[in-house]
């Protein structure tokens, strides 16, 4: 296939795996014909470095090594060519789309079952006209994707999301959502409200509703008024046992409306993009990805 490699160098685990990800496709028996290998050296550069990748319009496949923020930024950029195949190197922080997609945390493991060539397809989210892979957010972790920085997440990992959270949370309160959803009408108080594609919310699998293999999103509110509530949902989420916690809400969905009062921050895959209102649909069978075989 021919195809183009778009990796971020500033995503955390690039710059120890990025020599072997690149002998992989330098190889001569390489199943791939990578006709551009793309380095995202300058951050604040990325519009470019995507014109890079959209101008090949010739391209069958797009394999992309960085966190979830930068798949997002590239879905929408090629959000018009169907017929792409999409293979993903788990070089970020968390890796949760890759997580969700089924695939190990690993390079070399995943490099071997980018060789297989075995595709499916997965559902997108849509919200305010942004595609999305994994997840959105309102409440909670728009306040930490918008007051965490990359260096903070660099040199602590996984560990900057919980310091920054509790940060956040002695001075978060609760707000209220009026939300619409395939012709229902729900409100409810929450410090912080998922609409969920992917399986996965950090290393822990949000619900047994939420995949990227089915044709549908999944809302989950979490806490009430409370922000010990919201503590106790966040440790049933993480055993993940988040379904049987009393205040939790998990509303599957296929197209929903949703105002908060006051309006909050839309957090899309990690970064922060617009605000509330919102309106938010699934996409079935919008790309087809790269994954291990035989995966139900």
């Amino acid at each position: 296939m021919r195809t183009a490699v778009f990796i971020n160098a500033h995503s955390r685990q690039a710059k120890k795996n990025l020599t072997v990800v690149r002998e992989y496709f330098d190889r001569s028996d390489c199943p791939f014909e990578v006709i551009d290998f793309i380095v995202v050296k300058r951050l604040g550069k990325l519009d470019n470095y995507i014109d890079r990748l959209t101008a090949h319009t010739d391209i069958e496949c797009v394999i992309v090594g960085s966190g979830d923020g930068t798949i997002t930024a590239v879905f929408n950029a090629l959000r018009e060519r169907k017929d792409i195949i999409y293979g993903f190197l788990p070089l970020g922080t968390g890796n949760v789309f890759v997580r969700s997609l089924g695939l190990p945390t690993d390079v070399q493991e995943v490099l071997g079952i980018l060789e297989q060539q075995y595709c499916k397809d997965i559902t997108l989210g849509e919200v305010n006209d942004t595609l999305f892979g994994n997840m959105a957010a309102i409440g909670m972790s728009a306040r930490i994707a918008a007051n965490i920085s990359d260096r903070t997440k660099l040199v602590l990992g996984q560990g900057a999301y919980l310091a920054s959270g509790i940060k956040e949370l002695l001075r978060h309160r609760a707000f209220t959502c009026e939300i619409d959803h395939d012709g229902k009408h729900t409100e409810i108080r929450t410090h912080h409200l998922i609409i969920a594609n992917g399986s996965q919310v950090g290393s822990v699998v949000i619900g047994k509703q939420a995949s990227l293999y089915k044709d549908q999103l999944l809302l989950v509110s979490l806490g009430e008024e409370s922000r010990i509530d919201y503590l106790k949902s966040l440790l049933r989420l993480a055993r993940g046992k988040i379904e049987e916690h009393e205040t939790a809400e998990l509303i599957p969905f296929t197209h929903a409306q949703i105002t908060t009062y006051p309006v909050r921050n839309i957090e899309i895959d990690g970064e922060v993009m617009g605000k509330t209102p919102l309106v938010s649909h699934a996409h079935p069978k919008a790309v087809k990805v790269i994954v291990p075989e035989k995966r139900d």
